[in-house]
């Protein structure tokens, strides 16, 4: 039986399973020398591919394997400093239960798939407070220039993962 968070009931999706364009789509992608990101916003560069698992090696050197749909491509920017989430229209990728959308407008402003709006601030350390709306208490944080991760409970790894079209 699979068990479904807070966050992907409340937005009422049904299992769709997919893949987001924006994460590697399968282990070919998994090519020695391409910068990617980590679901938890670590960074670093794929080594090799090993046991269908790709290898990154991260700035301080200590290598990890993760499963393709873990890792995005690198925007080849650096990651924005400023206190703002770029605005736009973003596909939320929940593991294994789908994606959903979220269109973030100008003055901290977000509407879901239902249309609803609710209103954020950015925090000190690329966090997001969702203050209302369908999104309120959940945790998020920016993990680069255009993507931000989605949890109900503050940690470092996330589920849900929103990559700016």
């Amino acid at each position: 039986m699979r068990v479904f968070s807070p966050l992907v009931l409340g937005l009422g999706l049904s299992a769709v399973f997919c893949a987001h364009s924006a994460e590697l789509a399968n282990t070919s992608e998994c090519i020695a020398g391409k910068q990617v990101t980590h679901r938890n916003g670590k960074s670093g560069t794929i080594v090799a591919l090993r046991n269908g698992s790709c290898v990154v090696r991260h700035e301080d050197g200590s290598e990890h394997s993760y499963l393709h749909w873990m890792l995005s491509p690198q925007e080849g920017a650096p990651a924005a400093s400023g206190a703002e989430l770029p605005q736009g229209n973003y596909v939320c990728s929940a593991t294994g239960a789908g994606s959903f959308p979220i269109t973030i407008h100008r003055g901290n402003r977000y509407t879901d798939r239902a249309q609803k709006s609710g209103e954020f601030d950015m925090a000190p350390g690329k966090e997001i407070v969702f203050k209302s709306g369908s999104l309120a208490g959940q945790y998020s944080r920016r993990l680069g220039t255009a993507k931000f991760g989605l949890s109900s409970a503050k940690g470092k790894m996330f589920y849900t993962v929103c990559n700016l079209k």
